[in-house]
């Protein structure tokens, strides 16, 4: 299952993912999720355990390109990444503290 319809599957109508599928925007809210990173994979998961959801692993290679946003005033901070698939995944960030950690950790492992 690739990104895309996973998060369809389990946030069907959720803040923090949103997904470009081609020409047009699909927005999906998640609340409460956690990004990490692993040696070659990023990682979302719930901060809390639900019975629907769990977590999902995709692999670095998939992304062709990352890059941070700062979308001013009571906007969250994103990290675009986009996938080689033409897909986009933006992840949302509400300190631009921990967004802009999170992105140098990604870089580093993205470019390895």
């Amino acid at each position: 299952m690739d990104v895309f319809n996973f998060v369809l599957k389990f946030f069907p109508k959720a803040a923090g993912i949103a997904i470009k599928p081609g020409s047009s925007w699909c927005s999906l809210f998640v609340h409460g999720l956690k990004f990490s990173l692993k040696e070659k994979a990023l990682t979302i998961a719930p901060i809390f355990p639900f019975d629907y959801f769990y977590k999902y692993e995709m692999p670095l290679s998939k992304i062709s390109s990352v890059q941070k946003e700062s979308r001013g005033f009571l906007r969250p901070d994103i990290i675009r990444l986009k996938l080689f698939t033409g897909k986009e995944l933006v992840l949302f960030f509400n300190v631009r503290e921990e967004r802009d950690r999170f992105f140098e950790q990604l870089q580093n492992r993205w470019k390895k």
